[in-house]
C-alpha cells in the first residue's frame, strides 16, 4: 500500500506555527513527474515488508516525500512522512550544531579541555580539547570495537554508562591529539555529557528545548534511555530468507546515534540551514567546515572530506556534494545535498538493507542529470591505454596489506587482465595507464586510482580515490608457521581496558581466538608477528615476542581501535613473580 504525498496544506495544518520559509510549498518540478520519482521506490510498495521514507527539496522547496512499505509489518501500519526512524549516523550533525551553538552562545569555547567538565572522570581529560572531539582527532578508542571485544553482540543491552566505563579503562591514547584521525563515536558521545555538562538540562532535554521544538521537529526526540518507548516509530528488521524478522535494538548511547526522526522533519531542519532560526548563517556555515589537525592536515578519506558537522564533502560527477549515510540495528539513514542548486534528498528505512543511499542518488540524477559537469559513468574508451605485456602484469600480482586498519587485498591476473579483488571476493579490471598506474573499472564515476612501487625488492601499492590521501599495501607472501611455531602462541590472554580473556589456539595452519561470548576469530599469519583476524572488530592481531621468542602479548588495531593490548596471562604471572 502506498501512501500519499504530504501537500503544503497538510504541512501547515500538522505545523500552524510555523512560516513558509521553514516549511517550504511542495513544489512540482518543471522536469521531473511524480510517476518517475514513484517508479524508483517501487520495490518498496509492498504492504507485507518493511520499507522507506524519502524526502526531496529542490531550490530550496519542498518537492516530494512519501512512504513505501510498512513501519510495522505484522500490525499492517505503513510508513508516512511522518514516521520516526533511528537516524543512527546522521544524528552526529545535531550533536555538533549543539556544540557549535553552546559557543556562539559564550557557553564553552572549542579550546577547552575535558578536565576543565570531567576532571576525573574521563582519562587524559587534559590533553584532548572540545575541538579534537569534534574534529575527530582525540585518540580515543571507538566504543563499537571495544564493546565487541568486551563480549557484547548486537543486541545485547549497552548503554551510554557501558560506553562510558569503556571509555575510563583506556590509559594511553592511540595518538597525540590533533596529530591524526579516527573515525569513532567516542568523541561525539563525550560531546552531548559535554552539552549536558554546560547546559545544566539532560542532552536529550537540551536537544528538544533548543533545536527541535523552536524548528517545530514535533517527530524527532533523543532516545536516551533504553526503556524509553518512542511512539509513531517505524520498528526495525533484518531479513530472513524471504521474510523479515523484527530486530532488537539495544544500543543505548547517544550523542553519534540514538536521535529518531521523520523525512518531514529533517526537511524542516534543511529549510533551516538556507534560513536559520537556531543560531545564525555564520554558524551554519562552520558545519560545513573541513576538519583540520595540528599541521593543517585535512581528514580526507576515499569517503571525501570530513566535516565540523559531522558530514563528508567531495566531487559527485564534478558537483559539489555534502553526505552522509548511517546504518543500525536494522536502520539506515542517508542525506545527499548539492548546494549550489539547494537540493537534498533524504532516505530513511527500516528493511534492514546494509545500503540504501542508491535510492537518493537516484532521485538526485532526476533532477539534477543535466547540471553534473561529468557524466555518470567514465568513458574508458577515451582513456590512454597502455600495453603491458603477460610478463610484465604477473609482476603486480599478489596479496597486498595495509596494516593500519587491518584488511589484505588481491591483484590477480584473468583473461589478460588484472583485478582488484576484495575480501568478499567482488572484483574490479584494473586498465594500465602506464607502467605502474592503473584505474580502476568500477563502472561508475568513482576516479579509483592504483600506484605500484618496488623499492630495494619491497613491492607496495597506493590505492587512491579522487581527491583523497592515499591508502598504503604493502605486498606479502603469507608465511607457512609448522604447528610446532604456532604453539608458542597459545594461551589467554587478558585486556584491561576490555575485561575479557582470549584463549589462543592452533587452528588450520593459523590460529583462533576464542570468548564464550564473541565466538571464534580465525587469525591467518602475515608473518611471523602480524595476523589477519576474519572479524571486522579484531582487524589486524600484532604478538609482541621478546628476544628470547617468547610471546608476550598481542595488540589489536582496525580503523577505530589501535594498539588495543591484551597481555598473555602466563608472562603477567611469570613478571609477579618476586626475583
Amino acid at each position: 500500500m502506498k501512501n500519499y504525498s504530504v501537500l503544503f496544506a497538510l504541512l501547515l495544518s500538522l505545523l500552524p506555527q510555523i512560516t513558509r520559509t521553514q516549511i517550504p510549498d511542495v513544489q512540482k518540478p518543471a522536469n521531473v513527474s511524480e510517476k518517475q520519482l514513484d517508479s524508483l521506490f517501487s520495490e518498496w510498495d509492498n504492504p507485507d515488508r518493511p520499507g522507506v521514507a524519502v524526502a526531496i527539496q529542490s531550490q530550496g522547496k519542498l518537492v516530494y516525500q512519501k512512504g513505501f512499505g510498512m513501519a510495522d509489518v505484522k500490525g499492517k501500519v505503513p510508513i508516512t512522512p511522518q514516521t520516526r526512524f533511528q537516524l543512527a549516523e546522521l544524528s552526529r550533525h545535531f550533536t555538533a550544531f549543539a556544540v557549535l551553538l553552546l559557543e556562539k552562545e559564550g557557553k564553552l569555547s572549542l579550546e577547552d579541555t575535558l578536565d576543565k567538565y570531567f576532571p576525573e572522570s574521563i582519562p587524559r581529560a587534559g590533553e584532548v580539547s572540545l575541538n579534537n572531539l569534534l574534529q575527530q582527532s582525540h585518540g580515543y578508542y571507538g566504543y563499537w570495537p571495544l564493546k565487541a571485544l568486551a563480549g557484547w553482540g548486537m543486541e545485547d543491552e549497552f548503554t551510554q554508562q557501558h560506553a562510558l566505563q569503556l571509555l575510563k579503562n583506556q590509559k594511553e591514547l592511540t595518538f597525540k591529539p590533533g596529530t591524526d584521525f579516527a573515525h569513532t563515536d567516542t568523541g561525539l558521545m563525550i560531546l552531548a555529557e559535554v552539552i549536558s555538562k554546560v547546559s545544566g538540562k539532560s542532552y536529550a532535554d537540551y536537544m528538544t528545548d533548543e533545536i527541535f521544538k523552536p524548528l517545530g521537529m514535533k517527530n524527532t526526540l533523543v532516545r536516551d534511555t533504553l526503556s524509553e518507548a518512542v511512539g509513531n516509530l517505524a520498528l526495525p528488521y533484518r531479513q530472513q530468507g524471504e521474510s523479515y524478522i523484527e530486530s532488537k535494538l539495544n544500543h543505548g548511547p547517544f550523542g553519534a546515534s540514538n536521535i529518531y526522526s521523520s523525512v518531514e522533519d529533517l526537511m524542516i531542519w534543511e529549510a533551516h540551514l538556507l534560513e536559520p532560526r537556531v543560531g545564525s548563517k555564520a554558524l551554519i556555515g562552520r558545519l560545513e567546515e573541513t576538519v583540520k589537525n595540528a599541521d593543517s592536515r585535512l581528514f580526507n578519506t576515499p569517503a571525501g572530506k570530513y566535516t565540523l558537522g559531522q558530514q563528508y564533502i567531495h566531487k559527485e560527477r564534478g558537483m559539489h556534494e555534502v553526505y552522509c549515510m548511517g546504518s543500525l540495528g536494522g536502520y539506515t539513514s542517508s542525506i545527499f545535498k548539492f548546494r549550489d542548486h539547494e537540493f537534498a534528498v533524504v532516505v530513511l528505512s527500516n528493511s534492514g538493507a546494509p545500503y540504501t543511499g542508491y535510492l537518493g542518488m537516484q532521485s538526485a540524477y532526476l533532477y539534477l542529470e543535466e547540471l553534473f559537469p561529468e557524466p555518470a559513468t567514465v568513458d574508458y574508451d577515451k582513456l590512454n591505454v597502455k600495453n603491458l605485456n603477460t610478463k610484465k602484469l604477473l609482476t603486480y600480482c599478489g596479496t597486498y596489506w595495509d596494516q593500519s586498519i587491518g584488511i589484505s587485498r588481491e591483484i590477480d591476473l584473468k583473461n589478460d587482465t588484472l583485478r582488484y579483488v576484495r575480501t568478499n571476493g567482488y572484483e574490479s579490471p584494473l586498465i594500465p595507464l602506464g607502467k605502474d598506474r592503473f584505474q580502476l573499472d568500477t563502472g561508475f564515476d568513482d576516479q579509483i586510482y592504483l600506484e605500484f612501487k618496488n623499492e630495494d625488492g619491497n613491492r607496495s601499492m597506493d590505492y587512491i580515490s579522487g581527491e583523497a590521501y592515499p591508502i598504503y599495501f604493502e605486498k606479502y607472501a603469507a608465511v607457512a608457521l609448522s604447528t610446532k611455531d604456532l604453539e608458542k602462541y597459545t594461551g589467554e590472554y587478558y585486556s584491561e581496558v576490555t575485561g575479557t580473556v582470549f584463549r589462543i589456539t592452533t587452528a588450520d595452519g593459523g590460529l583462533q581466538m576464542y570468548h564464550p561470548k564473541i565466538g571464534k576469530v580465525n587469525l591467518s599469519p602475515i608473518n611471523k608477528k602480524i595476523f589477519d583476524a576474519d572479524q571486522w572488530f579484531a582487524g589486524s592481531v600484532e604478538f609482541q615476542i621478546d628476544e628470547n621468542g617468547q610471546v608476550l602479548a598481542f595488540k589489536v588495531g582496525n580503523q577505530a581501535v589501535q594498539n588495543l593490548s591484551f597481555s598473555r596471562i602466563n608472562a603477567l604471572q611469570t613478571a609477579k613473580k618476586p626475583s
